[in-house]
């Protein structure tokens, strides 16, 4: 018989039993097994974990634990220094780009709304894994058995159920709010907004656009994104786009100020050039 101690550390604790939560446990098993392994048996996915000692040094999930190991478990770390150790996380990403499991519609757009690449049309677990590994984008579900696949090296399971309180979660955690782009990307078809000049001839052709379907690109116009599968009034996007926004850009900015971000990282003005080409990396 196998024992060893276990002790996870800040949120992780979410994912554990109460009986486990911010102390030391004692586990039994019968034959060794990988800490990745252990780590999943009691509910932790592996793409939450950036950090694992056992016996006081850091190790890879592929580390063999057996009788006598002590292992401590640490969550990802956006501000911490521990360059003296071993992080398991991948590389960061020079874009920092998502995709969504279909049952987080809702965020899907909020995320779009502040300016990032968010895919959401795939259903398919595996092929939501596969997206994630192949496109190197940041999967975010509630499904902690999608999140614990193999293949999947970058993700977030989200705790919020409300779709506001999520898109704050995912900004806090992985510290966004420097990124932010504001009416950069269209919240139907992810595509990219393009500033155009309203002329009698672009006003006549973005009118026809805005009731047809989508296309790739997608067009501001008057400081309000407009894009072409929007199928309501203009006067009506404005408004509702402006009321909605009002609530996002207050909370953004005292948020901002609590994390003491610098004021000039964050614009509401629509910006200019490809957001992708203008954000910095982001560890995850």
């Amino acid at each position: 018989m196998q024992r060893v101690t276990v002790r996870f550390y800040e949120e992780l604790n979410d994912f554990l039993e109460s009986k486990r939560r911010k102390v030391r446990s004692e586990i039994t098993f019968e034959l060794p097994r990988s800490v990745k392994d252990l780590i999943e048996s009691l509910g932790v996915p592996h793409v939450e974990v950036d950090l694992i000692l056992v016996n006081g040094e850091s190790c890879r999930f592929d580390r063999i634990v057996g009788n006598g190991d002590d292992v401590s478990v640490y969550p990802v770390f956006e501000s911490l220094n521990i360059g003296g150790v071993g992080r398991l996380r991948p590389r960061p990403l020079r874009v920092t780009r998502f995709v969504l499991d279909i049952h987080l519609g809702a965020l899907t757009r909020r995320i779009r709304l502040v300016g990032f690449d968010a895919k959401d049309s795939i259903v398919d677990d595996g092929e939501l894994a596969l997206c994630s590994s192949r496109e190197e984008r940041i999967l975010l579900t509630r499904d902690l058995g999608l999140l614990k696949r193999g293949i999947v090296t970058r993700g977030l399971a989200i705790r919020a159920s409300d779709p506001d309180e999520q898109l704050f979660e995912l900004l806090d955690r992985l510290n966004l709010y420097d990124q932010v782009a504001p009416f950069s990307r269209c919240i139907a078809c992810n595509g990219l907004l393009e500033r155009v000049v309203q002329t009698s001839a672009g006003h006549s052709q973005l009118v026809h656009r805005v009731h047809s379907l989508c296309t790739v690109r997608s067009f501001l116009l008057e400081g309000i994104s407009l894009c072409s599968n929007a199928r309501n009034r203009r006067s009506s996007l404005r408004t509702k786009r402006a009321k909605s926004w009002r609530d996002y850009d207050s909370r953004i900015r005292l948020r901002i100020e609590r994390a003491s971000v610098s004021r000039s990282a964050y614009s509401r003005s629509p910006p200019t050039g490809s957001p992708e080409a203008r954000r910095e990396t982001v560890t995850l």
